[in-house]
C-alpha cells in the first residue's frame, strides 16, 4: 500500500495542477513525472507514473497498475482534455529493469551477456510480481525507455535501437514481449536523458 499512499499524495496534487493548467512543461512531484503541453484542445497529455524505478516496479507492479486508472480519472476531471488524448506510462531504464541484479561490469553489452546467468543466481532472493507488470505493461498506453547507453559524437538513430534491445531482454524474464506491445497499440517513447 506504500506506493498507493503515495500516488495518492502525490498524483492528485500533481494532476489537479495540471487540470488547473498551472503545469505547462515538464515538473516533478515526489516519484511522479509529468510531461505534457496544454495549449490547445486535441493535446495529448502523457503523464509518466515513474522514472528508472524498474526495482519499485518490478516488485510492486499490481500498486503501480491500481495508479494507471487512478491518474487517467484524475486528469480527464478537466473537461477541456478528450479521454483518449490522456495517455498514462511507465518508463524505466534500458537496463538492469530489475534494479537489483548486480553485475561484476556496468558496461552495458556486459550486463547484456550476463543477464541471463545472474538471472538465475539471484531472483529466487527478490520479491517480484512479474504476473503484475505483465498487466502493468499490457494497461499503460506509453513505454519509456531511458536510451543513453554510451553513445558519441555524431551518433546515428539506431544507435537508440541498442537499448531497446536491453530492454526487450530483460523485459522477457517478466513474460513481456516488448516487440509485441511496439506492434500491437502501444507506443513507445525513447529518450536520451542528459
Amino acid at each position: 500500500m506504500l506506493l498507493h499512499n503515495l500516488g495518492d499524495a502525490f498524483l492528485a496534487c500533481t494532476a489537479d495542477a495540471l487540470a488547473l493548467h498551472q503545469l505547462t512543461a515538464g515538473s516533478l512531484v515526489g516519484i511522479i513525472a509529468l510531461t505534457c503541453t496544454m495549449r490547445r484542445p486535441g493535446t495529448q497529455v502523457v503523464f509518466t507514473l515513474n522514472g528508472e524505478t524498474g526495482k519499485s516496479v518490478s516488485q510492486y507492479a499490481s500498486q503501480w497498475l491500481t495508479l494507471v486508472s487512478s491518474t487517467k480519472e484524475i486528469i480527464r476531471r478537466n473537461k477541456q482534455i478528450a479521454p483518449k488524448d490522456v495517455l498514462v506510462g511507465v518508463s524505466l531504464n534500458y537496463n538492469k529493469v530489475y534494479g537489483w541484479i548486480d553485475f561484476v561490469s556496468i558496461s552495458p553489452e556486459a550486463i547484456s551477456k550476463a543477464f541471463d546467468t545472474e538471472w538465475r543466481r539471484q531472483a529466487s532472493s527478490y520479491p517480484m510480481d512479474l504476473p503484475g507488470m505483465r498487466k502493468l505493461y499490457q494497461a499503460v498506453d506509453v513505454i519509456g525507455v531511458s536510451a543513453y547507453p554510451p553513445l558519441y559524437p555524431g551518433f546515428s538513430t539506431s544507435a537508440l535501437d541498442t537499448p531497446l534491445k536491453y530492454h526487450e531482454q530483460e523485459l522477457s524474464y517478466a513474460g513481456i514481449n516488448l516487440r509485441q506491445l511496439i506492434n500491437s497499440v502501444k507506443k513507445v517513447c525513447t529518450h536520451v536523458a542528459c
